[in-house]
């Protein structure tokens, strides 16, 4: 689904692997600069993709909110155009408190803390092209 930003085209799209986050792309990093702050995960560069090369990734919310439009909801579900993440962040509220949640996670556990988590609301999964320290640290003591 194709919006005009303030700068250039913004793509944004709903890929198979990701169920909590949209990809938004540009023919420009500076365009995706305000939906940086709203990710968790670097802009990566699909060097595939010759109209929109640059990526990142956030929540539909936050799409709809830089944006200004509803219509983000709606966006196509696409075959999977980003590399697959080699961990993710997770990110939600605990419902009593509304404190933060958040934490490092591989691939294959995402569905255990999705469901092991408990009294947590909002929880979204952003996925990560680069291990993130705390992950590394893992893997290290483990191998």
């Amino acid at each position: 689904m194709l919006f005009l930003d303030d700068i250039d085209f913004i793509d944004v799209v709903k890929e198979e692997q990701f169920n909590d986050v949209v990809t938004v792309s540009a023919s420009s990093p500076l365009a995706l600069a305000k939906f940086q702050y709203h990710s968790e995960s670097k802009i990566i560069v699909n060097e595939q993709n010759f109209a929109f090369p640059f990526t990142v990734h956030v929540t539909p919310d936050s799409a709809a909110y830089l944006l200004k439009c509803n219509r983000v909801y709606s966006a196509e579900k696409v075959a999977n155009i980003s590399p697959g993440p080699v961990a993710f962040c997770y990110r939600g509220y605990d419902s009593e408190t509304e404190d933060p949640t958040w934490g490092y996670c591989w691939p294959d556990e995402v569905d255990d803390i999705k469901y092991g988590i408990i009294g947590v609301k909002d929880m979204s999964f952003y996925p990560l092209f680069e291990v993130p320290s705390e992950l590394q640290e893992e893997a290290n003591q483990k191998g």
